[in-house]
């Protein structure tokens, strides 16, 4: 499923504060966008959403909103952000964030009946065991 956002799906008060928008009300035009997000989340045949969009059409806004209305546990990870050179460097960073946030989150409560989560790509896999 790929959502694409165009230039005039802008957010409200975008320039006044660019930060991006947690609640539905700050949102402006996307609403077919934000039902399809969700839709795609519920539907569990769908294995992968894309969200398109040129800078500052609002991606990140209707990822916000959508996870947090859909009631689903996520992990986000912004994998702008890591210092990674190579495959192995990048799965080290996603397993690290994906620790750090079960460390922080409302993840406590399912943490304890995890045992341990397994990241791969081809020929390189990573575990980590969970305490």
């Amino acid at each position: 499923m790929v959502i694409f956002l165009k230039r005039g799906d802008l957010i409200k008060n975008m320039y006044f504060n660019p930060e991006p928008k947690m609640e539905r009300k700050d949102l402006f035009g996307v609403e077919y966008a934000l039902s399809s997000f969700q839709h795609g989340l519920n539907d569990e045949s769908t294995r992968m959403i894309i969200i398109k969009g040129l800078r500052r059409t609002g991606k990140t806004s209707l990822l916000n909103v959508g996870l947090k209305e859909s009631g689903k546990n996520f992990v986000k990870i912004d994998v702008r952000q890591g210092p990674y050179q190579d495959r192995k460097e990048f799965l080290a960073f996603v397993i690290a964030q994906i620790q750090k946030q079960l460390k922080e989150s409302a993840f406590q409560k399912i943490k304890k009946k995890v045992s341990g989560v397994s990241v791969g790509y081809k020929d390189f896999s990573a575990t980590v065991f969970l305490s």
